[in-house]
């Protein structure tokens, strides 16, 4: 009985002695019963065991995941920023080569026909 008393504390059990008394069978061992128990339990603890380890390291990879995703999105709102500004720049280079050649032919056109208006366009 106090024997019974211990393994029913860890989940284990003997087979009843009724049981065992009103077979002939002599395949029944309760050894055997208590090592496939033992082995059952076992398997049942490194599943669990297992089971949290992953649920535990999935929590830890979701707040790197949500980490790594605010800063993936921040990278790109400055990506877009910089290209905004790139956009802007480039745009304000091409005015002001457009400008800067429509001077130069206006010049060129003036000097090569004496317009008076040359000296003045060529501080430009």
């Amino acid at each position: 009985m106090k024997l019974s008393h211990h393994l029913s504390r860890v989940a284990l059990s003997l087979p009843y002695p009724s049981i065992a008394e009103n077979t002939d069978d002599s395949s029944v061992d309760p050894g055997a019963e208590l090592c496939q128990q033992i082995a059952v339990s076992q398997l049942v603890a490194a599943a669990i065991a297992r089971g949290l380890a992953h649920a535990e390291v999935e929590s830890e990879m979701e707040t790197v995941i949500a980490a790594k995703n605010f800063e993936i999105a921040r990278l790109s709102d400055r990506v877009q920023y910089y290209e905004a500004a790139n956009r802007e720049m480039s745009q304000r280079n091409q005015e002001a080569i457009g400008k800067y050649f429509y001077h130069c032919n206006y010049y060129v056109y003036c000097h090569d026909y004496h317009c008076s208006k040359a000296y003045y366009l060529a501080a430009f």
